[in-house]
């Protein structure tokens, strides 16, 4: 929130909507009361606007003060010399280790998958479900398929989207919990990766299913097991055309568009 002398913007990143949304009595109030009050509002994605769509209620007239306008990534991803094209089965999920984010969805979904289907799955990012999803890749004996490297940061995290040919999604949304974006999947686009995402994260609306990307119903692991089956049996001319039009789809997201969309909403 920006508050000026004369005037006052708002904007939603993710989950901050739907944690007032959950208070008793006044979460809803409060919402409509900063719709109300503020000159202009944004959202990163639809899904977080929906939400303050269901919070405004009946008073739509607040809804012409907003906009749909999602989050840049950084330039660094549209420096790269050269692209490695979509060939193998080098899977890699980046983001926090926690419960919404999925992973543990993602683990089981390679357990139930083919023998046969020779891959390795990266998984960058630390946080609360660190030991417990290490404990169950050692359970199930995928130690030599799934390996654990951290945080890393977007140097470090750029080489490891070039070096792979899938990047994973996997975001559960609750009552409590949601994904209004995330970067991520942007970021494997820019660098023409296939992406495989959930259908209930705030970026999967962007996502046409087999032609920019590939889509799974959020929380079921037979239907992420399905899209990776999908993802294999494309041929190597399939998974470079749904490459190529993902990263069209990510020129949207750079810097400068993002930045002028921004200004000449809120400030023009």
């Amino acid at each position: 929130i920006n508050f000026s002398s004369d005037k006052f913007y708002c904007s939603s990143y993710g989950a901050d909507v739907l944690i007032f949304k959950n208070i008793k009595f006044i979460g809803k109030r409060i919402i409509r009361y900063v719709v109300k009050k503020c000159d202009n509002f944004t959202a990163i994605s639809q899904l977080n606007y929906s939400l303050i769509e269901e919070c405004v209620g009946a008073r739509k007239e607040y809804l012409k003060k907003g906009k749909v306008i999602p989050l840049a990534i950084d330039d660094l991803f549209y420096k790269v010399e050269e692209y490695k094209p979509v060939n193998n089965n080098n899977f890699l999920y980046i983001g926090r280790l926690v419960d919404y984010k999925g992973v543990d969805l993602l683990i089981d979904s390679l357990k139930l998958i083919d023998n046969n289907l020779g891959y390795k799955l990266n998984i960058l990012g630390d946080g609360g479900d660190n030991n417990f999803l290490v404990e169950k890749v050692k359970d199930f004996k995928l130690e030599n398929k799934i390996i654990f490297h951290g945080w890393k940061k977007n140097s470090e995290k750029i080489k490891y989207i070039i070096d792979s040919d899938v990047v994973f999604v996997p975001s559960v949304e609750s009552k409590n919990t949601m994904e209004g974006g995330p970067l991520t999947l942007v970021e494997a686009l820019s660098q023409k990766k296939i992406v495989i995402c959930s259908d209930s994260i705030g970026y999967g609306t962007y996502i046409k299913n087999g032609i920019n990307g590939i889509k799974f119903e959020s929380g079921k692991p037979e239907s992420l097991v399905a899209a990776i089956n999908y993802y294999n049996n494309l041929t190597r001319a399939e998974k470079i055309k749904i490459a190529e039009a993902g990263y069209e789809l990510s020129l949207k997201f750079q810097q400068k568009e993002i930045t002028d969309n921004l200004y000449n909403f809120l400030f023009k």
